[in-house]
């Protein structure tokens, strides 16, 4: 499959991941779920593959051994190859790539992916999401993020914004972090990327 068809796949998969959400919140019926988080593992696992084809790995793809769906479950889940203790005989860069997959689609996942950003960055669980500002830094809840921009709203609040990445940070007592920041270093080494550190 080209590298156009596999987008237009990822296309269609976001569609119907956010029509089969939407039947979702309406019926709450469980089969329905389980069909939208299999539709988030199929595209996680696309996500991947296309990012390790992109880096010139799709021989260290086949290592894994795992169809599409399976390795977006590692991911999401954090077991098989992706679970914690397996992540440290791979290197930082397929690490990294594993939780650049994760679609920030809507918040659940967006949450997913920054929680995995803090982790990678050693920041601990108390770590508040803002937009900065003049001098100062709001707290938001992350909605989606998508080609630099993020969606969020305040807490409490249900009128949603857009602003860069480049103005989102994350905060850990001294600790600062901007999500553009974070992006860079994570996609730095992409293109020589190697599967074992």
């Amino acid at each position: 499959m080209s590298f156009f068809d596999d987008n237009e796949t990822r296309k269609q998969i976001i569609i119907d991941a956010a029509r089969t959400m939407k039947q979702y919140n309406h019926d709450r019926n469980s089969d329905v779920l389980r069909e939208v988080v299999a539709l988030y593992e199929e595209l996680t696992g696309l996500n991947f593959e296309l990012g390790m084809r992109k880096s010139g790995q799709s021989v260290l793809l086949g290592q894994l051994g795992s169809a599409r769906n399976q390795l977006g479950r590692s991911i999401l889940g954090g077991t098989e190859f992706a679970d914690p203790v397996k992540r440290l005989s791979l290197s930082q860069d397929v690490c990294d790539l594993m939780d650049l997959s994760i679609p920030t689609i809507n918040p659940w996942l967006t949450g997913l992916h920054c929680k995995r950003i803090r982790e990678r960055f050693n920041l601990d669980d108390k770590t508040a999401i803002g937009v900065i500002g003049f001098n100062t830094f709001q707290p938001i809840e992350l909605h989606s993020i998508d080609q630099g921009l993020a969606v969020f709203h305040l807490p409490g609040g249900d009128e949603y914004y857009d602003v860069g990445t480049d103005k989102i940070e994350l905060r850990s007592g001294e600790q600062r972090l901007l999500l553009s920041k974070a992006y860079a270093q994570m996609r730095e080494r992409e293109r020589s990327m190697d599967l074992f550190g």
